[in-house]
């Protein structure tokens, strides 16, 4: 395809994301432009700087590729619609209507009766929309179509929001402001356009309506922005649940357990897209999902709700650790152990098989520290001899901690039966370069060990791990920590060498603070 030739490209796209893409494309937001016969690309400038790639097979598109967060294969986005209106030459918007680019080209005298006839129409249909229904789950969408009428999108929200409200504010025209306001956030979004200052203009603008309105007033604004949060896409949604759960004028127990309503609900959505098991991960949507499971957290703590009523929400988000250690802490202060043991229990039981070590031994540590605080000293050490067992964690924090526990005589038995429970750990891969530096002091080590008999020859060797460290680093590191479970596992009978292991390895977690 070279630049003039069209293919019908536009019957790939919804209406909507056309009119996105043709915004885009007459901001100049489209840069660093190529195109050959069999590929076009180019950086498109947004919320983040996104990268294009549409394949040319013939005198058709193959495939179209975009990093940003919309995108998907049968979801084209703005992204590739900007550029691919960059890439004809006398592109026509959308319509492709004499009527609909004279729009564009209107003076304000002639605008300006268009876009109050438009406002007057969405504050109407907004109206409708959101008292015919009862529950916070009401679709926006329907509401979006004049919007798409508004001409000069930009100049005109600029204009409503540097000039208009201003005045309505000044005159206490609140119901007037709160359309004007809502019309210019939901038109900024229904055009996909990334004005970070006129989204913050139109919510600074509803913190100052908010300090004059009625009870009344709030309460729809507040219901607005909620329905809002739930039919809007990507950054707009969430920027909009964040203004709303951490208002300072929605702070009374209806108001958040309403937020709760629209939070979980947002969260019940997001699940129901996340990738399956074995699908490739999505990690924009597992940070959004975070984003929310975090503004329901902040609104379960301002509701100081007991942990029986919090449970089933921290159950279904236990990957996320601040979830947990709030659950955790709230089932302590409410003097409920057993709660919070069969908590960490259950999720333990989920992630056995699958999860990384680490994961699992943060939920033993956490196991642990329960018992630490409310159970017997032979709970909380079987807390941590499964940390170290199951997560094969010698070098942790939970290693140590179980050793502080006992006697010297009592812990050379213990660290005995870790060792013999513990699975022989996978032989070091060697690449080309270890090979040359770091194997063959590694190979002297090894023979070393094999023929230091006596206390004195055996602790000269572990102060040997400290060279591989200091000449190696990280590489070395690795070997030294290596070599150190490998000695426990094979020579657990040799207390002062395990000794003097011990104490090594509590000397580079002390230095580094790292614990593996």
């Amino acid at each position: 395809m070279t630049r003039g030739v069209h293919m019908h490209w536009q019957t790939n796209f919804t209406t909507k994301i056309l009119q996105r893409g043709w915004n885009y494309y007459q901001q100049g937001r489209v840069t660093k432009f190529s195109q050959t016969s069999r590929q076009i690309s180019a950086l498109v400038i947004g919320a983040q700087n996104y990268r294009v790639t549409i394949f040319i097979d013939g005198s058709s598109i193959s495939t179209m590729v975009c990093n940003c967060p919309y995108a998907r294969p049968d979801r084209p986005c703005k992204h590739m619609a900007a550029t691919l209106y960059y890439s004809e030459e006398g592109a026509q918007p959308p319509s492709q209507t004499s009527q609909s680019v004279a729009t564009e080209r209107v003076s304000m005298a002639d605008w300006n009766p268009k876009l109050v006839q438009s406002m007057r129409q969405f504050a109407q249909l907004q109206h409708q929309v959101l008292s015919d229904h009862a529950s916070l789950t009401t679709v926006l969408a329907q509401i979006h179509q004049p919007l798409e009428a508004v001409p000069n999108t930009v100049a005109s929200c600029k204009w409503l929001l540097k000039s208009e409200v201003s005045r309505m504010l000044a005159q206490k025209q609140d119901q007037l402001a709160y359309e004007t306001l809502t019309f210019v956030y939901l038109t900024l979004c229904e055009a996909g356009i990334d004005e970070s200052e006129l989204f913050s203009m139109c919510l600074h603008n509803l913190e100052t309506l908010l300090a004059q309105a009625t009870t009344r007033l709030q309460k729809t604004v507040f219901r607005w922005a909620c329905a809002a949060s739930l039919a809007l896409e990507d950054n707009n949604s969430l920027s909009l649940a964040d203004w709303v759960t951490y208002n300072s004028f929605f702070t009374t127990h209806d108001f958040l357990a309403q937020k709760l309503v629209m939070i979980d609900n947002k969260l019940m959505r997001l699940r129901a897209t996340m990738p399956l098991a074995g699908e490739m991960p999505n990690y924009t949507k597992n940070v959004e999902m975070i984003e929310w499971q975090r503004l329901g957290l902040t609104v379960r703590k301002r509701l100081r709700l007991a942990p029986s009523v919090v449970q089933a929400f921290c159950e279904r988000y236990y990957d996320d650790f601040e979830v947990v250690e709030y659950f955790i802490r709230l089932c302590c202060e409410h003097a409920e152990p057993e709660r919070a043991i069969a908590y960490c229990r259950a999720s333990i039981a989920r992630i056995n098989e699958s999860a990384e070590y680490r994961d699992l031994l943060d939920w033993y540590h956490q196991l642990a520290q329960i018992y630490q605080q409310f159970g017997t000293t032979e709970q909380y050490r079987e807390a941590l001899y499964q940390a170290v067992v199951v997560t094969r964690a010698l070098n942790s924090r939970d290693f140590f901690q179980l050793r502080a526990t006992y006697q010297p005589a009592e812990w050379r038995q213990v660290r005995q039966k870790i060792s013999v429970a513990l699975p022989r750990q996978a032989d070091l891969v060697w690449s080309e370069f270890m090979t040359i530096t770091v194997k063959p002091y590694f190979q002297e080590l090894q023979q070393r060990i094999e023929t230091a008999t006596t206390p004195e020859a055996q602790t000269k060797i572990v102060a040997q791990l400290q060279i591989l460290i200091d000449y190696h680093g990280p590489t070395g590191r690795d070997v030294a920590f290596w070599l150190r479970q490998d000695w426990l596992q094979r020579f657990p009978e040799r207390w002062v060498l395990c000794d003097a292991l011990d104490e090594w390895t509590v000397q580079q977690v002390l230095d580094d603070d790292v614990l593996s």
